[in-house]
């Protein structure tokens, strides 16, 4: 860029971080901030966390912890409630998670509607019986703070949903989530698909798969292998080579 007579500025370089973080090259990211301290730019908090959220995205953390804590206490830095975001997202369980929540609000941080997100997203991966209730609380604390639920927070419970098969829960947030003016998309559709398929609720499933095209909220391949297998174990094989030939379509659609 200079050579080409563009002098970079921190904006610059920052973003440069952070596109590198977002695909987890964090020899790349690590690169471009020694560049940017070089150029004389001094570093801040937000910095760090990009930093962070490159390790993260390789599912490292103790690589994460070192730039929010270590590296940032080096600098006279201290974590922000997007650093614990960070941490959170990386936790093996709901406890894991909840230990970063209360290491956040010692530290006088408050929680913004990432945080209860994230909280909702490690509840769902967790699977079990448990895994909606405990999304679900979550949902009900980020709107007792003020902090007003999206796509990403219905998605989340819906996910939930469908990693314990509980279909009757999913018809219900789906419904929650559409009242609340937010538009199914190819995540709501599939969760609730999946939920469907695996109570071989195979009707609804096939029904549901159908909504969501006429929906323009496209099927992903998972939402039509469970469809298709839902009607392979009702031995109904015409409606399974029908949406194998459809699901074909669909990624022939995707190369065109």
């Amino acid at each position: 860029m200079c050579q080409e007579g563009i002098t970079p500025n921190e904006k610059t370089f920052g973003k440069l971080m952070e596109a590198a973080a977002k695909v987890g090259e964090v020899t790349v990211a690590e690169g471009w901030l020694r560049m940017h301290v070089e150029a004389g730019f001094q570093l801040d908090m937000m910095d760090l966390n990009t930093m962070a959220a490159s390790f993260a995205k390789l599912g490292d953390l103790k690589g994460a912890e070192r730039w929010l804590f270590d590296e940032a206490g080096k600098l006279g830095l201290s974590p922000t409630t997007t650093s614990f975001n960070i941490l959170m997202d990386l936790a093996r369980d709901t406890r894991e998670a909840e230990s970063w929540l209360e290491r956040m609000e010692s530290s006088h941080l408050l929680p913004d509607l990432l945080t209860y997100n994230t909280l909702m997203a490690v509840a769902a991966r967790g699977g079990g019986a448990e895994a909606v209730s405990q999304a679900a609380g979550w949902f009900e604390k980020a709107q007792q703070a003020g902090c007003d639920p999206d796509l990403r927070s219905f998605n989340s419970i819906l996910n939930a949903c469908a990693s314990c098969g509980d279909a009757e829960q999913a018809k219900v947030w789906l419904s929650r989530m559409q009242r609340a003016g937010f538009r199914a998309d190819t995540l709501s559709y599939g969760s609730l698909i999946s939920s469907l398929a695996r109570q071989s609720e195979v009707q609804e499933a096939e029904r549901y798969l159908q909504i969501s095209l006429e929906m323009r909220a496209e099927p992903d391949i998972i939402s039509y292998t469970e469809v298709i297998n839902a009607m392979a174990s009702v031995k109904n094989g015409t409606a399974a080579a029908k949406w194998l030939t459809a699901a074909l379509d669909a990624a022939w659609c995707c190369l065109r």
